[in-house]
């Protein structure tokens, strides 16, 4: 899941910052299809991300998934608000404030444990010893 999240995150996010400077026609309604799946993907997996979590499992899932979509709402207004405070009117500052943002969410990507298939077969491996 980390290769799969960080690569998407980058992609989100060069695009992002690139839809601000292409110019009207087909290839902006190009890069705003591709900013607008690279930027949504990831939220559904980050969303179901703590039942796959050894330590929450089943037990805590629901738990977790609400504290994981409070800080995700809560982000999602408080980051623009204050990227508006900062930027005021010049959009070309918001909107590359925006990416970065978006782009330096992928540092806690590489903090979480891998999970998927990389780690059953670290688990297989480590039962194998």
């Amino acid at each position: 899941f980390k290769g799969f999240l960080i690569v998407t995150t980058l992609i989100g996010a060069i695009s992002m910052f690139v839809t601000w400077y292409t110019p009207v026609g087909f290839l902006l309604w190009t890069i705003l299809v591709i900013n607008g799946f690279f930027t949504a993907i990831n939220g559904p997996i980050m969303q179901s991300m703590p039942v796959l979590l050894p330590e929450i499992g089943d037990k805590y899932a629901g738990s977790a998934g609400g504290i994981v979509g409070t800080i995700s709402l809560l982000m999602s207004y408080f980051l623009p608000i204050g990227i508006s405070a900062i930027a005021g009117a010049d959009y070309t500052m918001n909107m590359g404030l925006e990416s970065l943002c978006f782009l330096l969410s992928v540092v806690p990507v590489f903090f979480l444990p891998e999970l998927g298939r990389k780690a059953m077969q670290a688990a297989a491996a480590k039962d194998g010893e």
